[in-house]
């Protein structure tokens, strides 16, 4: 959309994710890459914005690459995927952020539990 987003639902989209951002305590983006451009879109602080590198992560799943879908597109046309959602915040929420490896690894094993349906 090269940083325009002036249709519904898109435009609505980013309202609610500006808000979003703004108001949280931080982020978490895969990148070094992202964590600039999440900082510049949504006009927050780098600083707030955390990194855990997606390279090198194996998923421990029947399924890797449903599970990789699943994670990758949160949001879809149509709007969450609430059930998902519900069940990774509460996972996100109560993450220990200082030891960033073994509680990855506790919400990707999360994921297992998340019926098989709710994939893109």
């Amino acid at each position: 959309h090269q940083g325009w987003v002036d249709t519904h639902p898109q435009a609505y989209i980013h309202g609610v994710e500006t808000w979003t951002a703004r108001r949280a305590h931080g982020a978490v983006v895969c990148s070094h890459y992202m964590r600039g451009h999440v900082a510049d879109v949504f006009g927050i602080d780098e600083a707030t914005v955390s990194v855990i590198p997606n390279v090198g992560l194996r998923f421990h799943s029947r399924d890797a690459r449903s599970l990789g879908r699943m994670i990758e597109r949160v949001l879809t046309d149509d709007g969450l995927r609430d059930r998902l959602v519900l069940e990774a915040s509460e996972h996100v929420l109560r993450f220990d952020w200082g030891d960033v490896a073994r509680q990855t690894a506790k919400v990707y094993a999360s994921f297992e539990r998340v019926p098989a349906r709710i994939t893109r």
